[in-house]
């Protein structure tokens, strides 16, 4: 028996991705003695790149299953992590059979069927080698310009002065990255339009700031007080990175990119017909009269507002929730 905990990160969980998830999942009950209890915890987050990840943890007691997939589709995602949970245990049958019998030396932890089963198993994994590093007692700059040089995104070393052991990331800034999104039924219309340039609109803005054609716009941080970044300087944030990263326009491009996504995959996926409606409105631009030969609706304009009502609701919670979340 399988309980879920499933919890989404910049996406709302709705019935039916719930539905989805433990429909996928049970097939993992199959391998397990219908005693064992199991609880999956499923983690779902979309990022501002639009891509999805998906992260399954399933602790047997004796062993913790766990596997995660990122792609540009959560429905497909899904699918790969289980397919990964189900190979682990296939490929390690023996190692997880005996580890659990080292804790319960009654107890089975696989079904009398999977018990019964051939199955082709990982090889042994043997430790050819072990090795003990000395953190090397450095400064912030040093400890940065080691980090750059080895392509790394974090850095573990001795501080010189304080001789402490220091994980340099670059988390500190999502303060100054906070930013009120406004959702308007006319921003949803003019970003569905433009939906298939939103990629090549952002990397424009962003190459323009970069190099210094325009400035960076901010509504909660007046960019205009700083006259130098040495707030900067024991950091791995450039001042480019900062600058885009405080961008108003390029948030609110990447946040209705992002959440547009989702809804037009889920429309796509469970109602069809108003997911036709707005690629042949907004994405082929067909005129009214044509839209009604395409669709054989009269009340076009009813039909378009019932579905920009729908999203503007949407994208309405998730700002709401995104901001409490401090994701914009």
């Amino acid at each position: 028996m399988i309980k879920y905990s499933i919890r989404g990160e910049n996406i709302e969980v709705t019935e039916a991705l719930r539905d989805y998830v433990e429909s996928k999942l049970s097939k993992v009950e199959k391998y397990f003695n219908e005693d064992q209890e199991l609880n999956a915890r499923v983690n779902l987050k979309v990022y501002r790149e639009k891509t999805a990840k998906v992260e399954v943890t399933i602790p047997t007691g004796s062993v913790t299953l766990r596997a995660e997939d990122v792609s540009q589709d959560m429905y497909g995602s899904i699918d790969l992590v289980v397919d990964k949970i189900e190979r682990q245990i296939r490929k390690n049958k023996t190692k997880i059979a005996r580890k659990h019998r080292e804790k319960v030396p009654t107890g089975e932890v696989f079904s009398a069927d999977f018990n019964n089963e051939q199955v082709e198993e990982a090889p042994a994994v043997e430790v050819v080698r072990t090795k003990n590093i000395e953190l090397k007692p450095m400064d912030v700059e040093e400890a940065i310009l080691q980090m750059e040089l080895l392509g790394h995104d974090f850095f573990i070393y001795t501080d010189s002065e304080n001789h402490t052991n220091v994980n340099k990331k670059t988390n500190w800034f999502a303060e100054y990255k906070k930013q009120t999104i406004t959702v308007t039924k006319e921003k949803i219309r003019a970003y569905l339009k433009n939906y298939k340039d939103l990629d090549k609109l952002i990397k424009y803005r962003k190459k323009r700031i970069m190099s210094g054609k325009i400035k960076p716009e901010s509504n909660e941080l007046n960019l205009g007080d700083f006259e130098d970044y040495d707030f900067l300087e024991d950091s791995v944030i450039d001042e480019q990175t900062f600058l885009i990263s405080t961008d108003h326009k390029i948030q609110e491009m990447e946040f209705y990119q992002k959440e547009l996504m989702m809804i037009l995959e889920y429309l796509k996926k469970y109602i069809f017909v108003s997911y036709q409606f707005l690629v042949l409105k907004y994405y082929l631009k067909l005129s009214n009269e044509d839209l009604k030969i395409a669709t054989n609706i009269e009340k076009t304009e009813y039909i378009d507002n019932s579905i920009i009502e729908y999203i503007y609701q949407k994208l309405c919670e998730e700002a709401k929730n995104g901001r409490d979340k401090d994701n914009l």
